[in-house]
C-alpha cells in the first residue's frame, strides 16, 4: 500500500477531472496566453479541453485532458509542450497552475 501523499494541487485536479463531461473546462489558446504572460515559467492544467481560437507567440508548456487538433497543433508549433493527462504526476506540484 502506497503510504504517500498528494499534494493539494495533484488531488484538486483528480477531483476536477472526475467531473461530468458537461462540466468541465475548455479554455482558448488566446486565454492560456495571457495567464502564461503573467505566470511564466508554470505549467498550465486544464482539467477539461483545450480549444484552438487564438495564436501563441511564446511556447506554453499545457496539461490537459483533451485538445482539438488544431491546438495541439499550434502549441508544438510555438515551440510549446502539449502533454496529456497521464502525464501530470511526471510534474513539480508547485509549477503546476490550475486553468478553470
Amino acid at each position: 500500500m502506497n503510504t504517500e501523499k498528494k499534494p493539494a494541487v495533484l488531488k484538486e485536479l483528480n477531483r476536477r477531472a472526475k467531473r461530468p463531461n458537461r462540466l468541465r473546462t475548455e479554455v482558448n489558446l488566446w486565454r492560456l496566453q495571457q495567464i502564461a504572460e503573467k505566470n511564466p515559467q508554470k505549467i498550465l492544467a486544464v482539467p477539461g479541453k483545450v480549444l484552438s481560437e487564438g495564436n501563441l507567440t511564446a511556447p506554453l508548456t499545457v496539461i490537459a485532458q483533451k485538445y482539438s487538433q488544431h491546438a495541439a497543433e499550434k502549441i508544438t508549433k510555438a515551440k510549446g509542450r502539449a502533454l496529456l493527462w497521464a502525464e501530470l504526476p511526471k510534474q513539480k506540484p508547485s509549477q503546476i497552475l490550475i486553468i478553470g
